[in-house]
């Protein structure tokens, strides 16, 4: 669920999430014209052979099995289905 202050984020598949307004500034460099983007960074990231329960705010995020956890520099955790982990992140060397 969305705060007033919240920027929603439309993923590469259209899918939507909302960020608080502090770490969407921490996250996103404003390019122009309402046009942002991801800054560089590295996370940590794990494929889950079990479903889970992810809390998130004050809410729950629901992994299937299959699904990456992926850890962000916020120290929050997201399911994210394979098909878009593999269009977003690109794996690097440790």
């Amino acid at each position: 669920m969305a705060n007033p202050t919240d920027w929603i984020i439309t993923g590469i598949e259209g899918e939507q999430y909302p960020v608080k307004d502090e770490e969407f500034k921490n996250i996103y460099d404003c390019l122009d014209n309402g046009r942002f983007r991801k800054k560089p960074s590295k996370i940590t990231a794990w494929q889950t052979d079990r479903e889970l329960l992810i809390p998130y705010g004050e809410s729950n995020l629901k992994a299937s099995i299959g699904d990456y956890i992926v850890k962000h520099p916020n120290g929050n955790f997201a399911p994210v289905k394979p098909d878009i982990f593999n269009k977003t992140y690109d794996k690097c060397e440790q």
